[in-house]
């Protein structure tokens, strides 16, 4: 039987880091005009040397004049995801993250030469293996996160593409233009209430 006292620590863990989800993802998706994907990216890495996270191991080449109509807070979100499960993969050899123009629809190529763009498909995926680390308030939370941009992806109706060769891997997501006069609700958003990869 679980203890009263732990099923509420493990809730105000969990609404602790809700309210600081809110604080960088709201409940609705901004639509915005063109954005520089570039600026969304380095506002991103910011963010994370700003938290104390080397991202040393990402190399973002998306020229400053690329500019596509973006729901801002989930491009945001997605990125955040992204460049911080990279930071925590051991070994990586580094991923570049460039962007390109397709049929009206915006590519996102995340590239390494080892297999780190392939876990961060599967990762985004959901055909990752389970992992076997402790339980963590970190853990916990970044599971949280990762719940939250799968459903992100589906409401944006974003398609993941895996593709490799000799050269290396690269994940590619591709985007559908925003609807600059719509405002996509997130009210009836369930985000996961247990951990899962």
């Amino acid at each position: 039987e679980i203890m009263p006292s732990l099923v509420g620590s493990e809730m105000c863990i969990r609404d602790r880091f809700l309210e600081e989800l809110k604080q960088f993802f709201p409940d609705r998706f901004i639509v915005s005009a063109r954005m520089s994907i570039q600026g969304v990216s380095q506002e991103v890495l910011r963010t994370l040397e700003e938290q104390g996270i080397d991202h040393s191991s990402i190399s973002s080449m998306i020229p400053e004049h690329l500019t596509f109509p973006v729901y801002k807070n989930a491009l945001y979100s997605i990125l955040y995801c992204c460049y911080l499960r990279i930071t925590e993969m051991k070994g990586t050899h580094g991923v570049i993250v460039e962007m390109s123009e397709q049929d009206g629809k915006m590519q996102l190529h995340f590239s390494s030469k080892d297999a780190t763009a392939k876990a961060l498909y599967e990762y985004l995926s959901d055909k990752a293996s389970s992992v076997t680390e402790k339980n963590s308030d970190h853990v916990f939370t970044v599971h949280l996160l990762l719940g939250f941009v799968r459903s992100a992806l589906e409401r944006i109706h974003a398609v993941l593409r895996y593709d490799n060769d000799e050269s290396g891997s690269r994940l590619t997501i591709i985007f559908e233009p925003a609807v600059l006069t719509v405002a996509v609700s997130y009210t009836h958003l369930t985000l996961p209430t247990t951990p899962y990869v």
